[in-house]
């Protein structure tokens, strides 16, 4: 209700001393001529994603599941085929050569989802109001509706604005530090925000808010209304 933005100095201070997390810098894409997959990598195929019907059967034969990288170009050069390489990869002892698996994107093979289990920490709690200029996906659209969704089912007022989880990184960007964390509104997927360029209004550890904060909303509420009456 005040609209007072929390800025990225006190936030990075917040989550120092709360959680040990320092900011670091952004982690560089591989350098070209790096091999996307290399061997002992855990790959996942998911071919929603794929866009080569020629090469398409292949991959929906392992469609979901979980496997290992046993061979690329670097140990077998006739892997190395084309403008992208194959693999070679293991899927419950069924292995594998997977066209153009080195290529970036649109082929099917992605690392695997992350799986998330609450180890105690503290979560964060927050309230944000994101950059009006980014954009969602569809995907996590679709699950933040369903999260206020499931709350009017049972009478609670949800807000997409808020957020708990536990923080799992701080780093710089151009325009601030984002802290990222794993959202439990949100599936325990990972979710950022930068207060440099989305609005911070809260930032606390769940449930620790502070004791007086009801009765500093009641007064909020009272003098609200009485400036509507005036």
């Amino acid at each position: 209700m005040r609209d007072d933005a929390i800025p990225v100095r006190d936030m990075v201070k917040f989550i120092e001393r709360g959680w040990g997390i320092e900011v670091k810098e952004p982690k560089g894409k591989k350098p070209k001529g790096v091999l996307r997959w290399e061997k002992g990598d855990k790959c996942r195929i998911d071919t929603k994603s794929h866009n080569n019907e020629t090469t398409l059967d292949i991959y929906e034969e392992f469609e979901g599941q979980e496997g290992i990288i046993i061979e690329t170009e670097e140990q077998d050069p006739s892997l190395k085929k084309g403008k992208y390489g194959d693999v070679m990869a293991r899927f419950n002892g069924k292995e594998v050569r997977l066209p153009e698996a080195q290529k970036g994107s649109y082929i099917g093979i992605k690392k695997p989802e992350f799986k998330f289990q609450d180890d105690g920490r503290d979560h964060i709690e927050a309230i944000y109001t994101r950059d009006p200029s980014g954009t969602a996906s569809p995907e996590q659209i679709a699950i933040a509706e369903a999260y206020v969704l499931r709350g009017e089912r049972r009478g609670e007022d949800r807000s997409f604005k808020y957020y708990t989880g536990p923080p799992i990184s701080m780093v710089t960007r151009s325009s601030g530090v984002q802290l990222g964390f794993l959202c439990a509104q949100r599936n325990f997927d990972f979710r950022s925000f930068n207060p440099a360029k989305g609005k911070l209004l809260y930032l606390g550890k769940r449930n620790k808010r502070p004791s007086s904060w009801k009765n500093e909303y009641a007064d909020m509420i009272r003098e609200a209304q009485d400036n509507e009456d005036k």
